[in-house]
Parts: C-alpha cells; structure tokens; sequence
C-alpha cells in the first residue's frame, strides 16, 4: 500500500509538471515575441550617439539576451566588447569580454578554446564583481567536460575540479548569501 502511495504522489507530481511544460510550449510564440522586442530594443540603443563605455554595458545586456537564445550572436556580441575593450584600454573590460566568450564556447563545448581563454584571465586581478563569474566559468566548463569524459580517469579529475570551482565559487559569494 505504501509503495502505490509514493507512486500516487509522484505520478501526480508529474502529470503536474507536464501540464506546466504543455502551458509553456503553447507560450512559445509569445516568449519568442517577447524576447525579439527586448532584442530590438538593444540594439536600437547601439544606434544612438552613446560613449564607448554605455557601447560596452548595452552590449553585454545584448549578450545576455542571446547567451541561451543564439550562441553565434552571443558570440559575435562577445568579440564587438572585447574590441571596444581593447580600444580603451581597459583591462577589467578585456577581462570581461574574454570571459564572455569563454563562456559561450565552453556552451558549444569548445572547451579547449574556452580554457585557452581563460588560462590567460587570472582571478586576482579582477573585481570583486567580476570574481564570480570567473569561478562560475571554470566551474561549468569542468562540469559540462566531466559529464563527456570518456575514462573513469577524467570523469574523476573534471568532477574534482569542478567542486573545487564551485567552492571557490561559494566562498567568493558568501556575501550575497548571508
């Protein structure tokens, strides 16, 4: 009798969540309309006369329009900050940006350029706010490789750096979450 109970109870759950998914799909049109709007609305901002630094913060709202939208946008919007970046010189921006495509590359499990990238950003140097995003990289990069590895071997070394990323990840957080 238990046993029916708890498979009751997770039936019902499931049914549940697959109505919730059926109501979401239904919604796509309207998400995609939504979504296309606040895109539009980005990019006519790039089209005013703005500093390179207002360039700089609108293209990475852009960028996180794209990020889990379209990948070769998001890209492409990575490498146009990291240019900006690099034309004022400033190297919180560089930093930035190249972590920006880091990150969509490590999303198109390009891992090996992704952690090319990132060999070259060290955690030290960089703000306070950007330390987390750093940690949040590495830390999803050693996962998404650890989910793919091929030997028991790497399937250990990915997963152990993968914790050890997401601890640095939640030290660097602790802030936030107190």
């Amino acid at each position: 009798v238990g046993i029916c109970y708890v498979y009751a109870i997770d039936s019902n759950r499931v049914d549940s969540l697959l109505l919730k998914l059926d109501q979401s799909i239904k919604k796509r049109p309207i998400y995609m309309e939504q979504k296309e709007l606040r895109l539009a609305k980005l990019r006519r901002q790039l089209l005013q006369l703005i500093s390179e630094e207002e360039h700089f913060a609108i293209l990475g709202a852009l960028l996180d329009e794209y990020r889990s939208f379209n990948t070769d946008s998001a890209f492409y919007v990575a490498e146009e900050r990291e240019q900006i970046a690099m034309r004022l010189g400033n190297r919180e921006y560089i930093d930035n940006a190249r972590m920006n495509k880091a990150d969509v590359l490590g999303m198109t499990g390009m891992y090996k350029e992704a952690m090319d990238l990132m060999r070259n950003i060290h955690a030290e140097r960089l703000s306070k706010n950007l330390r987390p995003y750093y940690y949040h990289i590495y830390r999803t990069i050693y996962g998404l490789m650890a989910d793919y590895a091929v030997t028991k071997y790497e399937r250990k070394l990915y997963t152990e750096l993968t914790d050890k990323y997401r601890d640095s990840l939640l030290l660097v957080n602790k802030d936030n979450l107190l």
